[in-house]
């Protein structure tokens, strides 16, 4: 991903100047591009009351999300739709657009890597507008890296002195210029996403808070990648789509159990997990709109119940 020059950043277009009724309009129209949309900002698989799953697509309200965003940051919506994510809830931006902003602003940042093997590292280093005579400096290193966890990972393995520049500017813009990203302060990486060589999310995990701006974790889970067994994803992502009842996730958990797959990696849309807990999930769902079909007089009009604290999907699989 090329950097942006504050020109391009400035041009927030008529956006900015728009009602908020304007706004959900092009969020929906932004959402009607289907594919064309980042996965980031797909729904989950939810449950049909007509039966079956509702398929994953875009999501207005996550697009919103990431509009109100990049206009809060004065940047263009079409360079917010490709650099800026909305993971797990929060609002995370690429580093590469973290650094236009900041220079952006008026200070001076500066990247680089040296060394090689154990050796390698990145420095990052940022004099503030104000306060010139000081200099921020970040460094990470092969041995910083290996210490958080992160060397297991696909995206470090191929690619460790990009992800190692990453970490340098965004820790460093955390502890010079915070102000300039108003929150939104650590890339999809630090955010538990599996990206590209540019920081582009490829695939969601989970991220413990202690992974975040170069802390050590005490325990690091073994990576995706190394431990996934090979199973056909588009033939059981097509399967869950097809689930209509709680029975059904149940028999597809055991035909996974069978298979000894459970621990296997799928996306389902913008879900990413292990096999085994996917299908738990889409059960409880399911559960939980077979339990509101029971109750309710009407006929269900796809308004979500609490759940019971035993779930049956989850109750039975914990027998075996």
């Amino acid at each position: 991903m090329a950097e942006h020059t504050g020109k391009e950043l400035a041009r927030v277009g008529t956006y900015g100047r728009s009602t908020l009724s304007e706004r959900q309009q092009y969020a929906q129209a932004l959402a009607a591009a289907g594919d064309l949309v980042p996965k980031t900002f797909w729904s989950k698989p939810t449950p049909n009351p007509q039966g079956g799953m509702l398929a994953p697509r875009p999501n207005p309200g996550a697009i919103l999300y990431m509009l109100e965003t990049a206009s809060m940051l004065g940047v263009n919506p079409m360079v917010g739709l490709t650099n800026i994510h909305i993971i797990e809830g929060k609002p995370s931006l690429s580093a590469n657009l973290q650094a236009a902003l900041v220079r952006e602003a008026g200070h001076t940042l500066r990247v680089w890597v040296e060394g090689e093997g154990d050796s390698l590292r990145a420095v990052a280093t940022l004099n503030r507008s104000d306060d010139p005579d000081f200099t921020f400096k970040v460094t990470w290193t092969h041995a910083d890296a290996h210490k958080a966890g992160l060397l297991g990972k696909d995206n470090w393995r191929k690619y460790e002195r990009s992800m190692l520049k990453a970490r340098a500017i965004t820790e460093v813009i955390r502890e010079g210029a915070p102000e300039v990203m108003m929150g939104a302060t650590y890339s999809p990486d630090e955010l538990g996403a599996v990206t590209d060589e540019q920081g582009e999310p490829i695939e969601l995990t989970h991220v413990r808070e202690a992974d975040m701006g170069g802390g050590i974790a005490e325990e690091t889970e073994a990576p995706i990648a190394d431990t996934a067994k090979a199973i056909d994803v588009e033939w059981w992502a097509q399967q869950i789509g097809n689930v209509a009842s709680r029975d059904d996730a149940l028999a597809l958990y055991r035909k996974g159990q069978k298979d000894a797959i459970l621990d296997a990696h799928i996306e389902v849309g913008s879900f990413s997990g292990e096999l085994g807990q996917v299908l738990i999930e889409v059960g409880k769902a399911l559960a939980q709109a077979e339990a509101a079909a029971e109750t309710e007089p009407e006929p269900y009009d796809g308004t979500p119940a609490a759940l019971a604290d035993d779930d049956p999907i989850e109750a039975e699989i914990d027998e075996d």
